[in-house]
């Protein structure tokens, strides 16, 4: 007969560990440990369901995307997401690919000129109205 271990899934493989670990306190605790970004963005994956498999799936992607692109990059493409009311997996994941999550700060913005053209009017057109 095989020994049994009391304590929770000492018995199992390495991978069914690491899985049966992936709990909702889990995420919320890794997310906060990025900041306050990253954890609206896990939080949002447990709305509605907080047991559910679908958010844990999500916040395994989430991770993955942390340990690619680094915890930094993460928590601003998490606040960019927050930024225009999209806390999901697929926006975070195009923030970061797309590099959107490194905005110029608003000061060095610019307001480019449109080219001249016939149908464009301009300010003195309206300005008389």
């Amino acid at each position: 007969a095989v020994a049994r271990s009391h304590r929770a899934h000492e018995d199992q493989p390495v991978a069914h560990q690491q899985y049966a670990d992936q709990t909702p306190e889990k995420f919320l605790d890794w997310a906060r440990g990025i900041g306050p970004c990253a954890l609206g963005v896990v939080q949002a994956q447990f709305e509605g369901n907080p047991n559910g498999l679908r958010g844990l799936n999500a916040c395994g992607q989430l991770k993955h995307l942390a340990r690619n692109y680094g915890v930094e990059r993460f928590e601003a493409a998490c606040k960019r997401a927050g930024d225009i009311g999209s806390l999901t997996v697929k926006s975070v994941r195009s923030i970061l690919q797309r590099g959107l999550d490194a905005r110029l700060p608003q000061d060095e913005l610019v307001q480019v000129e449109l080219p001249l053209h016939h149908n464009v009017r301009g300010g003195s057109y309206y300005a008389g109205r």
